[in-house]
């Protein structure tokens, strides 16, 4: 019992929806095929991500009249089977490959976007790569030259042994550009650029070396509408799980965590002294001239100044509050735990550490209150406040 009418429109409708977004047709006879072949042919067109379906012909004309595969129609006829994919080259490897197994499917025609193929023609076409074939190719290519790419800059900055991960992200940033800069030559020149400034002021060369060579290194997972939005911040997540993977000693590994993170510092000269003072405790005495370093040579390599940003003040008002030794961390403090819990009764506990936080912070903001006096009268008020 043939189809009704409803029916016939439904069956065109769907293989019309195939067609319009076919990049290859392929017509073979079945005639004698065995259902278990039939059965067989259906599962590798399905894994392949081709259509396949035997239709009556006058409703296969229907379905390419009026498109780019209407020139088939001449093709069509007898008990055929078709086969739609929007790969070029898919359709010809199943039939092909399943025509060449069973002698009773024979190939009868193709057809690509305006331009019909005879069956010999559909052999070759079934030889070329299929799409996944070659975006497999690309891949494998394109990871080599991530792969050299990371091995070339770890050797031109004198750090080999780096995790094949590490220098896989690294090569990535080869295909980065930012502010007109290739973002993997930026950081080997900033590399080489910290590290030779470190030497000369006799700072922590491999801390400089490693930090100017991974503080771009968030790039490529944030980008984002042409921007690097936060690239800093997950650039030191990552190079901190790098490096304590490396096995790298925790105070480097930290160190560059830290410069990464904050290499993106901005100063402006109505800063209070008060605000220089939190700028040194947020990124620690010991790190300062490594940042002031890779800040340095990270301009230079982006082709501005070495002290744009207003670096060289940032500087001199930083090296003043050194100088003049105000307290800048607990141990400066003119009080410590023990004489909490001495004057003020205090038990050993999470209070104290906080106390003396709150301490600091007020000392930063005001030095002049860091006497011993002062400080326990302000301790005994915030007891009060809290009580």
């Amino acid at each position: 019992m043939g189809l009704d009418l409803d029916k016939k429109k439904a069956v065109v409708a769907e293989v019309s929806a195939q067609v319009a977004k076919a990049k290859s047709i392929v017509v073979a006879e079945y005639r004698g095929l065995e259902v278990g072949r039939m059965t067989e042919l259906r599962a590798k067109a399905r894994k392949s991500g081709v259509y396949l379906r035997v239709l009556k012909n006058t409703l296969a004309r229907r379905a390419v009249e009026g498109t780019p595969f209407a020139g088939l129609s001449q093709h069509i006829k007898g008990p055929l089977v078709y086969g739609i994919s929007p790969d070029p080259v898919a359709t010809a490897k199943v039939l092909d490959e399943f025509a060449k197994a069973n002698e009773k499917l024979v190939i009868r025609a193709g057809a690509m976007p305006n331009a019909v193929i005879s069956a010999k023609e559909v052999t070759a076409l079934a030889m070329m790569p299929s799409r996944e074939e070659l975006l497999a190719k690309a891949r494998a290519e394109v990871d080599l030259i991530i792969r050299q790419a990371g091995e070339q800059a770890a050797y031109e900055c004198g750090v080999p042994g780096l995790p094949a991960d590490l220098l896989k992200t690294l090569g990535r940033l080869k295909f980065r550009t930012s502010y007109g800069q290739n973002v993997l030559q930026h950081s080997i020149e900033a590399s080489f650029l910290s590290a030779m400034i470190a030497s000369e002021i006799g700072a922590d060369v491999m801390a400089a070396k490693m930090g100017g060579l991974l503080h771009d290194i968030g790039k490529p997972a944030t980008l984002a509408d042409g921007h690097f939005h936060g690239h800093e911040t997950v650039g030191a997540e990552m190079a901190g799980d790098l490096l304590r993977r490396l096995r790298m000693p925790r105070a480097i590994s930290e160190r560059v965590s830290l410069l990464v993170r904050h290499h993106m510092f901005t100063y402006e000269g109505t800063w209070s002294d008060a605000a220089v003072r939190r700028f040194i405790t947020r990124i620690g005495r010991h790190a300062l001239e490594e940042l002031f370093e890779l800040r340095e040579a990270d301009s230079i390599g982006s082709g501005i100044p070495a002290d744009s940003f207003g670096l060289a003040e940032l500087r001199r008002r930083v090296a003043d509050q050194l100088e003049s030794q105000v307290a800048l961390g607990l141990s400066d403090l003119a009080i410590n735990g023990d004489d909490l819990i001495t004057e003020l009764g205090l038990t050993t506990g999470p209070a104290i550490g906080l106390i003396l936080d709150e301490l600091l912070d007020r000392v930063i903001a005001d030095p002049d209150l860091n006497d011993r006096p002062t400080l326990l009268v302000l301790a005994q008020s915030m007891l009060s406040q809290d009580g």
